[in-house]
Order: C-alpha cells, then structure tokens, then sequence
C-alpha cells in the first residue's frame, strides 16, 4: 500500500481497535490514519504538491500521531514555512541526525526523503536548493554523496536557539478571571501540544518579589507568549515590559489578542505591526491549534511531557 500522504510505498497495517491503518513512511515516518481522513485528504492531495509537503513536513515532526478526520482538515490549511525556517528545519536535521561533530551525513535515497520531508521541501530540487544555498554561506560542506555541518553551520544554530536547552514557555497576559478560560483552552494546551512546558507566574508557588521572579522565568524560558488582551481599565503595563524583557534577551515572543483589540486600535501604537495571532469566543480551538503551529514553525517541537 502507498502512503496516504505523499504516496511513497510505504509498510502499513491495521492494528486492533483503529479503523485505518498505521503507516511506515521512508518520507513521511510513522503515523497513524483514519480511514476517513484518508478519504478526505485523497483529492486535495492528489492535485497539489505544496500541500503534500506542508502535510509530510508535520507529521515528520509528529511521529507517531493519529491523523483524524479534524487533523486532515488541519492539514489541509498549513501555512508553507519561509525560507529561512525551512533553511533552519533542514540544518537543525543534519545536527539532530550526524552522529558527531563535523560528521558527515551520507545521503542515500531512503535518508534524502526523510530530509525532503524534515525540511518541508516540495521534492528534491528544493532540498539541493537549501544544501547549495547552505554551502554557498559556508554553512554546511558538501562532496556530492553527503553533507556536513561546518563550524559556522554550528554558530548560526546557536545564534537561533537561544536558551535551547530549556522546555520552558512563558506567557505574559491578563490574569482577570474574565480570560482564565483562553489560558485554560487554548494557551496551555497549545504549549503542551507542542512538547513545552507552560509557565504562567500566577500558577507558580514562590516566596521571592514578583518581579524578581519573573525576571529570572523569562531568563530560563526559551519563549515567550505575550497575550495583551486588556478591559476597560487600560493596557496590561506588565505583558508590555515582560515581552520588550524577552525581546532585548534575544528570546522569541509570541504575540496574541483578542480580535477586537486589534480591529478597533486598542493596541499600543509601536507594538502593532508585529504578526499577532488573533483570538475571540467563538475560535479558541483554531487559535489553539494556530498557536501551537506558530510554536513548532519558530522553535521546532520540544520534547517536554507532562509529568516528566
């Protein structure tokens, strides 16, 4: 049988208790399907490439995941990364895959589709595209049957994961129990979703000032969600200061509101050409899943579980 997905032959079976089958990709990896799903992704993925590779892309960095009939219509609607976050996708493979410094990574054909889909390359003109573009910046050297990282390789994955050794998102937002539910639907689970842990200073036991504390939280954390919903009462002073901290660290900062913030100006001036991730009542499931896509895209998936 072929993969549903990006239809490799690929090794499949049916396990007890699911109605579809679990599939062994060389592109795509491991996973599981819904017959349904397959169905309904059959057509679209029959007439696009780009949405094959956005669809192979995610599910390489989510092994091992049931694809239902909701995670198809999902699919469908991922957004291609930019070239610098497929750049930075393709370099951080060869890292996480050369089993040491300067290693080369031989390139057979199983291993070169793996690549393709790790990089969410349409095919393998792409994935040559971002080796020569790599080399071209002298951040990888390549003799035509493999790849290797290069100092400078190292250097720039460095400048991007900062604090990378930490599983840590902190969100800076409104504690008016007003919003506790976008916290408790949408926030936390979108950070869970994608393998970090959440931190909110509120739900944290301490004895120490609050500044101090959340000074050295956002020092450990490797991003930042700023929520700045507000009420009546004006702007959340603190959600500005914590995200500019965040900023001037060099950390990533996710930024999110509630629509109407947005659409009637109630935002500061200076913060509001930044891509804000919009909320409202009716959408907290989208913005969830829209949240935890803008996570994977920037930092890649953590490997943070609850109660771990």
């Amino acid at each position: 049988m072929n993969c549903p997905i990006c239809q490799h032959e690929a090794q499949t079976s049916s396990p007890n208790g699911l109605d579809g089958w679990h599939v062994n990709c060389p592109r795509c990896g491991n996973y599981k399907i819904s017959r349904t799903a397959a169905v309904n992704l059959q057509a679209p993925l029959a007439v696009s490439d780009r949405l094959v590779a956005n669809a192979s892309g995610w599910i390489s960095e989510h092994q091992n995941e049931l694809i239902s009939t909701v995670t198809a219509e999902r699919l469908l609607k991922l957004s291609t990364p930019s070239y610098e976050e497929r750049k930075r996708k393709f370099l951080e493979y060869l890292n996480k895959h050369s089993e040491s410094l300067g290693k080369k990574f031989e390139i057979s054909k199983p291993v070169f589709q793996s690549l393709v889909s790790a990089s969410w390359c349409l095919d393998d003109r792409e994935i040559n595209f971002l080796i020569s573009s790599a080399e071209s910046d002298a951040l990888v050297k390549h003799d035509g049957n493999g790849v290797s990282l290069t100092a400078k390789g190292y250097d720039y994955l460095s400048q991007l994961n900062k604090n990378s050794e930490s599983q840590i998102g902190f969100c800076a937002m409104w504690f008016d129990g007003s919003v506790s539910h976008l916290w408790d639907k949408a926030i936390e689970p979108a950070i869970v979703s994608s393998g970090y842990q959440p931190l909110r200073i509120d739900k944290k036991e301490h004895v120490n000032r609050i500044d101090d504390e959340i000074f050295a939280d956002i020092r450990r954390s490797r991003f930042v969600i700023a929520d700045f919903t507000h009420g009546d009462n004006g702007v959340r002073g603190g959600v500005y200061f914590e995200a500019g901290f965040a900023q001037g660290l060099g950390l990533p900062v996710i930024w999110t509101c509630r629509e109407d913030m947005l659409a009637e100006d109630k935002l500061h001036f200076d913060i509001r050409q930044y891509n804000f991730i919009v909320w409202s009542e009716n959408n907290l499931d989208e913005f969830c899943w829209g949240l935890q896509r803008r996570i994977e895209a920037i930092l890649g998936r953590g490997t943070w579980k609850p109660n771990s």
